[in-house]
């Protein structure tokens, strides 16, 4: 058997993973800085970082639904185009003479790219599925865990430093790292069509309303 790193389409999704990781998280720690300047408030800052993030927590159980029925490699490449046209937006304004960053700006950015890290985090796992040996998938997903630690370490020093270099150069980051993972998705040879995208599936938002209930009906959720 091919070792796990040997393996072409494994070392293409793990660094397609790992640059969209480390450029989101290092967005998503600037936006509070770059809120902050625009706004001169901690508390409009604080506002903004919860709106932008409200979209990883709306998305948490339809993105397992939705990566349930469709082509997971595609949709690894438009989520990561959308979420890099997002940051490219923010840099342009900071940059091109007459516009300016504002904060409903940074708001709706950080929003898209917490709403595509939803849907591409379950998609990256599931796309695993299609490249790795069954042998090998618990070894492939320690490294993903490690890899997501690591990012989460390396957020505040790197976020700090570019942003201290320049203000948007945390955002340009940020959007090259999800088009360096659009094109490594974009090389994988292997299909990774969900199973479950067949005629006669229901709905993906009806599922997910139910997996809403059936969620709130824990204990720990149960209001």
């Amino acid at each position: 058997m091919t070792t796990l790193w040997r393996n072409r389409s494994y070392r293409l999704l793990l660094t397609g993973a790992t640059a969209e990781d480390v450029g989101a998280a290092v967005g998503a720690f600037a936006v509070p800085l770059a809120a902050y300047a625009v706004t001169g408030s901690v508390v409009e800052a604080g506002v903004i970082a919860f709106v932008g993030q409200l979209g990883s927590v709306l998305m948490t159980l339809p993105a397992g639904v939705v990566v349930d029925r469709v082509d997971r490699r595609r949709l690894l490449m438009v989520g990561g185009a959308v979420a890099a046209l997002a940051w490219i937006s923010v840099v342009v304004a900071g940059l091109a003479d007459g516009l300016a960053i504002t904060a409903p700006h940074l708001a709706g950015a950080l929003f898209v790219s917490s709403v595509v890290g939803s849907l591409l985090d379950p998609a990256g796992t599931a796309a695993l599925h299609a490249v790795v040996p069954t042998e090998q998938l618990g070894e492939a997903m320690s490294v993903a865990q490690g890899r997501d630690a690591a990012a989460t370490l390396l957020q505040g020093p790197i976020g700090g430093l570019l942003y201290g270099m320049s203000a948007v150069l945390p955002f340009a980051v940020s959007a090259a790292g999800r088009l360096v993972s659009v094109a490594t998705a974009a090389l994988v040879r292997e299909p990774s069509t969900a199973t479950s995208a067949t005629p006669g599936r229901s709905a993906p938002w009806p599922r997910s309303a139910t997996g809403c209930g059936t969620s709130s009906a824990y204990p720990c959720c149960a209001p």
